[in-house]
């Protein structure tokens, strides 16, 4: 699987820990207001952009994702690490165009997935085939990532639920 990890820099001092998880096989983007260190530039594209910064990194996203062209993209907070078993997912075969999984907190609470919508999904614990994303973007609001979601999910033909925690929120934090 040929995958993108975007992740919207706030916190630039987490980033060598995130670089840590993320595997070498993945393409990860790193978008910020701000210049990134040159010691990322090896492991990720680093975009800067100048537009002023939207709720939730919402304009990050949007257009770190003009940059992906095909493949799989996922967003990771950059508070936020890739649990060991992530790898799991690189294993997948492409006929699957939206893919839900678990994700847990550092003192254990996990969010459980299996259900899309607002409140039981956000951004770090889904991955989608660029072709579904298409030209549906997130927009500004209450929950952006978790209207994404829903809209791309009711989009998908074939999605799959992994009943795994494959991402570690606010772990940074």
């Amino acid at each position: 699987m040929k995958l993108t990890v975007i992740t919207p820099v706030h916190r630039i001092e987490y980033l060598k820990t995130i670089a840590k998880t993320i595997s070498n096989e993945v393409q990860w983007i790193l978008i910020s207001h701000n210049v990134i260190p040159s010691a990322f530039n090896a492991k990720a594209m680093c975009l800067t952009m100048s537009e002023v910064e939207s709720s939730w990194g919402v304009a990050k996203i949007n257009y770190a994702l003009d940059f992906v062209t095909d493949g799989y993209v996922y967003i990771l907070d950059d508070d936020t690490i890739i649990h060991p078993d992530f790898d799991l997912v690189l294993s997948l075969n492409n006929t699957f165009d939206f893919i839900h999984f678990n994700q847990s907190w550092k003192n254990g609470k996990e969010r459980t997935g299996g259900i899309v919508k607002k409140g039981k999904i956000d951004i770090g614990n889904f991955i989608v085939s660029r072709e579904l994303i298409g030209d549906t973007y997130l927009k500004d609001g209450k929950m952006p990532d978790g209207v994404w979601a829903e809209d791309l999910y009711a989009k998908s033909k074939n999605p799959l639920y992994l009943n795994k925690t494959l991402s570690i929120y606010n772990a940074l934090r």
